[in-house]
């Protein structure tokens, strides 16, 4: 069966002055994720939330070449939802698919961790 991964990295724009600022946005944040995963994605992935605004989707039985168009629509979603909460932020994603051959673990979180690269990259030039 395909698996394709997607890397989510949320970074905060707006500087919130205080430690418990910095925790509200982040909590907001990160459900407005939450919120996302719940509408845009199928029963059958799999969302996994490992730091504070890091999330990994695991999208199962989902060939590499829909990744791309399932992070397009996380993307435009976060970013509506963002903005009707009056929230500064930016999301990054990237997409990576697990082979369906046998394949060690630091390949695969090597090729997750130049995707994401890849993708703060193609951010920083569309800014």
């Amino acid at each position: 069966m395909p698996v394709s991964l997607l890397y989510a990295v949320i970074d905060p724009t707006s500087a919130a002055s205080t430690p418990d600022q910095r925790k509200q946005a982040t909590q907001t944040l990160a459900l407005a994720m939450a919120d996302v995963a719940q509408t845009q994605l199928r029963g059958s992935d799999i969302l996994v939330r490992y730091d504070a605004l890091h999330f990994v989707f695991v999208l199962l039985d989902c060939p590499h070449a829909q990744a791309d168009a399932v992070a397009l629509r996380l993307q435009r979603a976060f970013d509506e939802a963002i903005a009707t909460q009056m929230t500064a932020a930016q999301l990054h994603i990237s997409a990576t698919w697990l082979p369906t051959l046998p394949l060690a673990l630091d390949p695969m979180l090597n090729a997750m961790q130049e995707a994401l690269e890849r993708a703060r990259l193609r951010g920083q030039a569309q800014q």
